[in-house]
């Protein structure tokens, strides 16, 4: 049994005043170093049942790129909603040091002067420590005083129901490759039989691959339970109904001409999002998105106006304008 290990962040006030909760709660989920893996995305020999609901009672985007294969740089470029090469954060955690220019801001700066509590935090056994994960100076704190750009709590373990409207980025680290993927497939009741997988075409078929992908498809099928507890927990806590759920993937499986390569494997993700109270729900989408696209989107849901150096534009309502993505890859490590 997973050990549930969810965050909320403690009340906000904005000038000495509360805000109604008359605007939507919105949590990320964003599993690390995926694919288009799941059982609703056509994936053999894995079962996603809480995933495939998400996506039946939501929005699937078949068409969804990072701008960066790599986790620091994608990631940076969503939380500010503009490309990482834009924005001087395109290698690979370095910048660390160095603040955004004035111009930019996390997107979570604007959820906050809004009255939105705005955390990033982690989710079961796997996920220990924080991660933020960008390639620019940044504060992680535990209350907001108007200036810092983050807020990120550790000391939470449930989410409560307050007046506030929340923001949470929750990690789902399981599917990122680690020394755990042999220890959950072997407490598994139903691990995947590797002569059941099906490999991609440009990876040879021998025992030692497929058993390497029956690892990550154990790992997404444990991904997939989390999603489930914590689906679970917002119907407990009475908070499901007024919440949009955004699932995403940070960048590519780690694999071959996935993470770290400009390849489609690298840059293509999941994308399901899931507000029935406001969102169709069975849609399929075919438009072109870019994962900047996302963070605009939770702004526009939010009922904030788009910043002018935002690169993405809002989607979740209507269909994406853009012909293609353009994604990069700059420094990673030592290449």
């Amino acid at each position: 049994m997973h050990k549930l290990l969810l965050i909320f962040g403690g009340l906000l006030f904005v000038s000495g005043q509360v805000f109604a909760q008359d605007r939507p709660n919105i949590i990320w989920l964003m599993a690390e170093d995926i694919g288009l893996d799941l059982e609703c995305y056509g994936m053999k020999a894995v079962k996603t049942p809480h995933l495939n609901k998400l996506a039946v009672e939501g929005i699937k985007f078949e068409h969804c790129f990072v701008t960066n294969p790599i986790c620091s740089p994608s990631r940076s470029a969503m939380m500010v909603g503009s490309h990482q090469n834009k924005i001087n954060a395109h290698h690979h955690r370095s910048n660390r040091k160095i603040p955004l220019q004035q111009d930019y801001q996390p997107f979570t700066f604007h959820l906050r002067k809004a009255g939105y509590t705005a955390i990033l935090g982690h989710h079961g056994v796997m996920q220990k420590g924080r991660k933020i994960d960008v390639n620019f100076k940044h504060q992680a704190i535990g209350e907001w005083d108007g200036k810092t750009q983050f807020g990120l709590f550790d000391k939470y373990d449930t989410f409560e129901k307050v007046d506030e409207p929340f923001f949470a980025q929750i990690q789902l680290k399981v599917t990122h490759r680690g020394d755990w993927w042999d220890d959950i497939r072997t407490k598994s009741k139903h691990p995947v039989d590797p002569a059941q997988v099906v490999l991609p075409p440009f990876m040879a078929d021998h025992p030692t691959v497929r058993l390497d992908w029956a690892k990550y498809l154990d790992q997404i099928k444990y991904m997939d339970e989390e999603v489930g507890m914590i689906r679970q927990e917002l119907e407990d806590k009475g908070l499901a109904e007024n919440t949009i759920i955004i699932f995403i993937g940070d960048n590519g499986r780690c694999n071959i001409r996935g993470k770290g390569y400009l390849h489609a494997p690298g840059v293509h993700i999941p994308l399901i999002v899931h507000y029935p109270k406001r969102y169709r729900a069975g849609q399929v989408r075919k438009d072109i998105v870019a994962a900047t696209d996302i963070t605009a989107s939770i702004l526009d849901a939010a009922g904030l106006n788009i910043p002018k150096y935002m690169t993405g534009r809002p989607i979740f309502e209507q269909k994406s304008k853009r012909k293609y993505v353009y994604a990069a890859r700059d420094l990673w490590d030592e290449i």
